[in-house]
């Protein structure tokens, strides 16, 4: 059994790919609501908007006074936390105005005479900030999902609470959009603008299998056009390889621990990781020479 160290293929230049950057970071910062991001094959991104009005149409459709009111002073919150360039102070305010109308609509739904149109109005409630990611080609098919760390109301409950951590999808791992009825969206990764550092963009896969590989495509396209470095849990996705699919196979063909497949892995892994993070040694280990890129990055680009 013979295994091969592939190098990892770099990336275009850096500068062909923040195109796109400043156009979105523009229309995240914009006081209107970002529905879908098209991209074209060539890595340009083109945002669509549709202003307040037209986005709530559905809520507005149910009549309902507590509604309106609640929508109304989300309206005032939201408008005053997006012009004053995300103010952590506003947030509190902006997050209760959102759950405040969540609560609204949700409690008109379980009325015993329940309006008509509920379930569009609280899709749009439950998809409110977060936004489609399509093929410019097909702008009607939305392959991903995504939102951004500054504007979500239910990602900034995190935020209030651990402003100094690292942004994470974790903080909110399921995401729905208004238009889309026939899947939810699971958690990705985060891509940084690069003209915009404050701004990151969680993007979301379809829970959907068969939907996968084309929302994977789009979001690697997305990134590069934003400028956004490699995906930040490459090393933690290399560490489950190792430990669930290739260690199983290399122990198998090299029952010895000190074979010289497992210390060829070794020392590319501890290369990258550290002397004392090997996961082959329990002491630690030289380095080897050579800036050679392990081979399980190389393997989750």
């Amino acid at each position: 059994m013979s295994i091969t160290l592939v190098k990892a293929r770099r990336d275009a230049p850096r500068d062909s790919l923040r195109l796109a950057s400043p156009q979105v970071a523009s229309a995240f910062r914009a006081a209107d609501l970002v529905t879908s991001l098209e991209i074209s094959p060539g890595g340009h991104v083109n945002p669509r908007i549709r202003d307040w009005a037209a986005y709530w149409r559905p809520v507005s459709r149910l009549g309902s006074p507590t509604v309106d009111n609640a929508l109304r002073r989300l309206a005032v919150a939201w408008r005053k936390y997006i012009v004053s360039g995300f103010d952590l102070s506003l947030a509190p305010e902006y997050c209760f105005r959102y759950f405040s109308l969540l609560d609204a609509v949700l409690s008109a739904a379980v009325e015993p005479a329940q309006p008509p149109g509920w379930q569009p109005a609280l899709r749009a409630v439950l998809g409110f900030e977060c936004f489609g990611i399509a093929d410019g080609s097909v702008p009607s098919q939305v392959a991903a999902a995504g939102t951004t760390t500054v504007r979500n109301p239910s990602y900034l409950l995190a935020k209030l609470k651990w402003p100094k951590v690292p942004d994470d999808t974790r903080f909110l791992p399921l995401i729905s959009l208004s238009a889309d009825t026939t899947d939810s969206f699971n958690r990705y990764r985060r891509l940084r603008l690069a003209q915009d550092p404050g701004i990151s963009i969680l993007t979301y896969l379809p829970n959907t299998s068969a939907r996968r590989p084309a929302s994977l495509s789009l979001v690697n396209l997305l990134a590069k056009a934003v400028g956004s470095a490699g995906d930040p849990y490459v090393e933690a996705r290399a560490g489950r390889i190792w430990t669930h699919a290739l260690q199983p196979i290399i122990d198998t063909a090299h029952p010895d621990a000190r074979g010289p497949t497992k210390a060829g892995v070794c020392r590319h892994w501890s290369w990258h990781r550290g002397p004392d993070r090997c996961p082959l040694s329990k002491g630690p280990r030289q380095r080897s020479h050579g800036r050679v890129l392990p081979p399980l990055r190389a393997l989750v680009r």
